[in-house]
């Protein structure tokens, strides 16, 4: 969904379609990129336009990262497989010379 948004509400991640009033003296610009950082803002709009357009559908999530899980502590060294596995069964009923 195409939406309108004014410039200072940009957040990174969002991409923006086009700007302008559809007008003949004030056309519809596209410009089909998402907003990195606010660098690209000031790089791909001008200062003297107030909203541009975004679309919702394409979002790239870039400043919003989750925390990373906290891990469980280990009791000593930690078992590759849970439960016997063949190798350890079969090493144990076998008997050896």
């Amino acid at each position: 969904m195409i939406r309108k948004v004014k410039v200072k509400d940009l957040k990174t991640g969002m991409y923006v379609v086009k700007y302008g009033e559809g007008t003949y003296t004030n056309p519809f610009i596209s410009i089909e990129k998402p907003i990195l950082s606010e660098k690209s803002v000031t790089q791909y709009i001008p200062a003297h336009v107030a909203e541009v357009f975004i679309d919702d559908a394409i979002n790239l999530d870039i400043g919003r990262r989750s925390a990373p899980r906290p891990r469980r502590p280990t009791r000593g060294r930690p078992r590759a497989c849970p439960w016997p596995t063949r190798s350890w069964w079969w090493r144990r009923s076998t008997t050896r010379p």
